[in-house]
C-alpha cells in the first residue's frame, strides 16, 4: 500500500510510456504551431499512399516545408513517360500531397528518399500476445 503522499515512480513511468507524443511545428507562413507526429502524418497521407504500410512510410518518406519548385511540381499533372524518359540526370523525387485533415497539408509535403532508411524504433515496447500481463490487448 501507498501512503497519499507517496508517488510510484514505476506506474508513472509506465502511464507516461503509454502516452503519444507530439512536436510542434510551424504551419501557415509561420503564423500558427499545431501538434504534429508520425502517426498523423500517416493517417493523412496521400491517397495514392494507401497501400503502404507505416514501416515502409517512414523508411521511404520524409515531411518536408513546401516550396515554389514542389508546388509547381504538385500542381502539374504527371509528365507523359516519353517526356520522363528524355530529362537527363537524376530522376525527380516523388512528392505526395498530405489529405485536406492533416495540419500541414497547405505548408508541407511528403517527399520519397532517393534511398531507403531503416527506422530506428524506440518508446515503449509493442505488447506481446504471449505474455499474461498483455495478453487482453490482444482480444
Amino acid at each position: 500500500t501507498f501512503d497519499d503522499d507517496t508517488v510510484d515512480d514505476g506506474a508513472m513511468e509506465e502511464e507516461n510510456n503509454e502516452e503519444e507524443t507530439f512536436q510542434i511545428q510551424s504551419s501557415e507562413n509561420d503564423k500558427k504551431f499545431v501538434l504534429v507526429n508520425t502517426r498523423i502524418d500517416y493517417q493523412y497521407r496521400s491517397e495514392t499512399l494507401n497501400n503502404i504500410y507505416l514501416y515502409e512510410f517512414v523508411s521511404t518518406l520524409y515531411k518536408k516545408k513546401m516550396n515554389a519548385t514542389d508546388m509547381k511540381h504538385l500542381s502539374t499533372t504527371a509528365a507523359p513517360d516519353t517526356e520522363v524518359a528524355n530529362k537527363v540526370g537524376r530522376p525527380r523525387n516523388e512528392r505526395f500531397a498530405f489529405q485536406e485533415q492533416h495540419p500541414q497539408a497547405t505548408t508541407h509535403l511528403l517527399m520519397k528518399h532517393s534511398q531507403a532508411h531503416i527506422p530506428v524504433l524506440y518508446g515503449p515496447q509493442i505488447p506481446r500476445c504471449d505474455r499474461q500481463d498483455t495478453r487482453e490487448r490482444y482480444g
